[in-house]
């Protein structure tokens, strides 16, 4: 990630001020600045310039955040397979890869590759939402979300087969 000056100059180089704008008008650059790095997610400089220490936000386990991140990922997972399920409707995505006899190193090993090739995808979509959301704006029928996730889950199936 770039380092960012905070306030835009007369240069090409993007400012945050100039990104938190595009990725929200609820919130003001320097309150979304606060909160960035009171979550230690991006350190200022001497020189007032932004860095991005992570790429991702992973909140505290015990935060309501995640809670209710929680739930809504949930709601709308579980709402796209009920859809998928009613065969009135299109189908929504819905797919999972998997692999059974592997071992603790091989599913590390998928762990950072599928943490690398979801993020990359979920930057790609966030990039078309936004560019879709600003020709969207000033619509009247703008009233729609869109959600798309990626999970990745692992065990021992042989701890499993013991617990039985």
């Amino acid at each position: 990630p770039l380092v960012l000056d905070r306030f835009a100059d007369n240069n090409a180089s993007p400012s945050f001020e100039e990104l938190a704008n595009i990725a929200t008008s609820d919130v003001r650059p320097r309150t979304l600045l606060d909160d960035l790095a009171a979550k230690n997610l991006v350190k200022i400089d001497q020189r007032g310039r932004i860095k991005l220490l992570g790429t991702a936000y992973k909140p505290n386990k015990h935060t309501t955040e995640l809670i209710d991140y929680f739930g809504v990922h949930m709601h709308d997972h579980m709402a796209a397979t009920t859809n998928n399920l009613n065969s009135e409707s299109d189908p929504m995505f819905d797919r999972s890869a998997f692999q059974d006899k592997l071992t603790p190193e091989s599913v590390e090993k998928l762990n950072q590759y599928s943490d690398q090739l979801a993020m990359e995808m979920l930057r790609s979509v966030y990039t078309r939402a936004a560019e879709l959301a600003a020709e969207d704006v000033e619509r009247q029928d703008n009233t729609h979300r869109f959600r798309i996730g990626s999970y990745c889950y692992h065990e021992n199936e042989a701890r499993k087969n013991d617990q039985e």
